[in-house]
């Protein structure tokens, strides 16, 4: 039959259905199968000649970023949702297969093979362990899958708990499964490590092009992806996740230029209580609505105070149109009864915490908000504005503020209220009560400060991060946070108990700390040196990562005290106490410096390997003569040239390695294996302050002197210098540090980095590269070379600078010619740089 033939059978399965000449559909039907959960392969049939499959999906609950070309690709959605490739798994998920039917990929991600997987007396386990890192890495990506599912509230309990039991027994990632991003390593999948959720934009620029379709996209516009960490990395550098969402919110406004929105109906709920309400409205209102859309919601850090979930953006944008919307409403005239002055209104803060609480989620206790504070410019927030995103009530109290109690609430009311006010909200009854909550910014030039405000704030985001050792020290988190919080208002509040101080030891180093003071007891006269005592603190107070062990903070022995220090002597005595002192298995120490000595000999003044002559490149006729021994150049000897034996790849390697010098001398500490390098040059003692620098000695750019042999070939001396190694060294911008010497005690140094008046830069993942001559140069990389690129050695320098241009002064692209050897390159060479 003509429909049987093999040429009848491909043009059904590659065209549309066809009519017959009555104008009927030709008998056909169409038989889905639903390989992954909400995803579907339509094949449809005519006469058993199958057509072309369809593949469609629940757009409520897959998230789809593919492009309309990616979609059209029906074999590659067709293997997607099968199980059996994973090229588009960054852009489409979550994939969850009820079957283990199929290919051993879609197998070893189905949820029958994590049943099995979770029972640890099955076997399975095992058999897990001793898979290949490939393998491992697909069942990771299904575990991430899972966790995907979980956040949208599409897993049932008993999946909920598989998912659980899974993240506990994954292995981790291993080196090059994860990115590097705020000094914090991420990771694609959670695991028993990694199982702190952050979003981070455009990380696939980050990554090698073979691990981009593992970590999950989360928003289109920006390019934001769902990725893992470590709790233990944290420090208050990187504790808040703030999304940018200027460029979302110009995506969805599409022909609109900006957020049109208005504030209506302002009138107090009762005299005196300085809690004002209103109505939000407006073109742009229902953008604000479908924030409740983003899949961004994650439990707070601190989420046994909170409650709830949220995330926390950044838009101009809608700061923008707020502000406009009080300045023209009624508000500020209300406000001027209480304490400001409607001309001092600047704006409202660009920094939002969008926050969702479903029926049954315990409460947000009482408390009072962080107010903005911005020193430099005198400013500082004063009422806190709510905006209600969902409608709902609470008998008990949706929101009480400075005994007021609102029950009902409905959509888009605005709430504004003294920020001096402590106040609690309760989820609604029946319904999810999601609401944004920013601050009214004020000029106020007669702003006060308050050491304490700056101790106790300290205190409570250090007790956070330590929380991830020891729950107890959340609730005393949220307490210092309470008391800092007060005071801005002058309400001094009660402790509860008495404070929280950590004795910490690291190697022979032993330190009290509450993560705003550091006490570190002498126990010679000269041990530990004070620049020892600031570099020690840094590290603990900002949690940097030490080569190939860890952050810091992982790495010391801790012990927890809760005593009342009024005194110096007391801090000290606390010290000396043997029931607080960890086991001191090292004797005291200090840290070894970074001299010229050690770094020079970072830098290899021989081969490693034997000379070996490369084979004729293409340009050489095989009957030609053959080089001769020692050549002066790749061009004229290719064969025979050796790097190592070339004047002019020594003088290029020279200036390598004083670039090299030159960035390592310019860092406070440098991490050289397991050691902690000490550099005093970049730190200076003036009067009661510690200064951490970080300056690079070389000022001005290298001269070079262009060898006339090279000056005309197609590649250059820089070739044949390629990267060693690469040595972390910080870049730390801080504060200056306060410290006092108690003689024959020791020293207490303060740790205030939350002054508005100075910029905190903590580069923990900076690196150097270290260069060394190669003869590993092909044939195809020689006649790659590009005269103003660089070699090996300089492309990579650049890679590591990234943005920062500053890290390539005195390198390759700031060079000037000049033909004479100068008095400081005869020194190095003499130096043996």
């Amino acid at each position: 039959m003509a429909h049987s033939s093999p040429d009848r059978k491909r043009q059904r399965r590659d065209s549309p259905a066809q009519s017959d000449s009555d104008g009927f559909q030709a008998s056909r039907h169409i038989l889905p199968t639903f390989p992954a959960r909400w995803c579907a392969v339509n094949a449809l049939h005519n006469n058993d000649a199958p057509h072309q499959a369809s593949v469609s999906w629940d757009e409520i609950k897959i998230n789809c970023f593919l492009s309309d070309e990616e979609r059209g690709d029906v074999a590659s959605m067709r293997r997607l949702v099968e199980g059996t490739d994973v090229e588009y798994a960054s852009k489409f998920h979550p994939l969850i297969f009820d079957s283990s039917l199929g290919s051993q990929s879609r197998e070893i991600r189905s949820l029958p093979f994590f049943r099995m997987l979770t029972k640890h007396d099955s076997g399975v386990l095992d058999e897990y362990r001793g898979w290949s890192a490939d393998k491992k890495r697909i069942l990771s990506l299904g575990v991430r899958d899972l966790y995907l599912a979980s956040m949208k509230g599409l897993l049932d309990e008993e999946e909920r708990s598989i998912l659980t039991k899974l993240v506990e027994i994954i292995e981790e990632p291993s080196v090059g499964e994860f990115a590097i991003v705020e000094g914090m390593a991420v990771s694609f999948y959670p695991s028993a490590n990694f199982k702190m959720i952050k979003f981070i934009e455009d990380i696939d620029t980050k990554l090698d092009p073979k691990w981009r379709p593992y970590f999950a996209q989360i928003l289109a516009t920006p390019r934001v992806y769902a990725v893992f960490v470590d709790p233990m990395e944290l420090s208050f550098h990187n504790f808040e996740n703030i999304v940018p969402l200027d460029r979302w919110m110009e995506a969805k406004l599409a022909s609109e230029s900006k957020v049109s929105l208005e504030l209506v109906d302002v009138e107090g709920v009762e005299p005196g209580r300085g809690v004002w309400t209103g109505k939000l409205q407006g073109s742009s209102i229902s953008l604000l609505k479908e924030l409740t859309d983003l899949n961004l919601f994650v439990a707070p850090l601190n989420k046994a105070t909170r409650g709830g979930e949220r995330f926390i953006f950044h838009s101009t944008y809608l700061s923008k149109a707020l502000t406009d919307a009080i300045a023209s409403s009624d508000l500020l005239s209300g406000l001027s009864e209480d304490r400001v002055a409607p001309s001092d209104f600047a704006f409202v803060n660009y920094v939002f915490r969008c926050n969702r609480f479903a029926p049954g989620d315990a409460k947000f206790t009482a408390h009072r908000d962080t107010p903005y504070y911005d020193a430099a410019r005198c400013q500082v927030s004063k009422y806190t504005l709510l905006i209600y995103l969902s409608f709902g009530s609470n008998p008990e109290g949706a929101l009480e503020v400075n005994g007021t109690r609102l029950t009902n609430i409905d959509e888009f009311t605005c709430v504004i209220f003294d920020q001096g006010h402590e106040h609690e909200g309760r989820p609604f009854v029946d319904t999810n009560k999601v609401f944004l909550r920013t601050e009214l910014v004020f000029n106020d030039k007669n702003l006060n400060t308050n050491p304490k405000i700056a101790s106790l704030f300290s205190e409570a985001c250090y007790m956070t991060g330590q929380s991830v050792f020891d729950e107890e020290l959340a609730s005393y988190a949220h307490e210092c946070f309470e008391r800092a919080n007060s005071l801005h208002w002058a309400v001094e509040r009660d402790v509860a108990e008495p404070p929280v101080y950590l004795y910490k030891q690291y190697l022979g180093f032993n330190f009290l700390t509450n993560g705003y003071d550091y006490w570190f007891a002498k126990k010679k006269p000269d041990e530990p040196t004070l620049p020892d005592c600031a570099i020690i603190a840094l590290l603990d107070c900002l949690n940097c990562k030490i080569t190939n062990q860890g952050p810091f903070r992982a790495l010391c022995r801790s012990t927890t005290l809760r005593e009342t220090i009024t005194n110096t002597s007391d801090a000290f005595r606390l010290m000396h106490s043997p029931e607080s002192t960890p086991e001191n298995t090292r004797p005291p120490t200090t840290l070894p410096r970074l001299t010229s000595k050690t770094i020079q000999a970072l830098f290899k003044q021989t081969s490693s390997k034997p000379f070996t002559k490369r084979p004729n490149p293409s340009w050489i006729d095989s009957d030609d003569d053959s080089d001769p021994e020692e050549g002066c150049c790749p061009m004229h000897c290719w064969t025979t040239f050796d790097a190592w034996n070339s004047d002019d790849v020594a003088k290029e390697y020279r200036a390598c390695c004083k670039f090299t010098t030159n960035q390592l001398l310019s860092s406070p500490i440098v991490f050289l294996g397991e050691e902690i390098l000490l550099n005093e040059k970049q730190i200076e003692i003036r009067g009661d302050k510690i200064l951490i620098h970080h300056s690079d000695p070389e000022k001005e750019a290298t001269r070079f002197n262009f060898a006339a042999c090279w000056g005309d070939a197609a590649v250059g001396a820089e070739l044949y210098v390629d990267v060693d190694q690469e040595i972390p060294a910080p870049k730390l911008l801080v504060p200056p540090i306060t410290f006092h010497e108690y003689e024959g005690e020791g020293y207490h140094l303060t740790m205030d980095f939350f002054r508005n008046d100075w910029m905190v830069k903590v580069e923990d993942e900076r690196q150097v590269a270290v260069p060394v001559i190669t003869n590993d140069v092909s044939e195809e990389l020689a006649e790659e070379f590009e005269e103003d690129g660089g070699g090996p050695f300089w492309r990579r320098v650049k890679e590591l600078a990234g943005a920062e241009e500053e890290e390539l002064r005195g390198g390759f692209w700031g060079r000037e010619s000049d033909g004479d050897e100068t008095d400081e390159e005869r020194e190095d060479e003499e130096e043996g740089l």
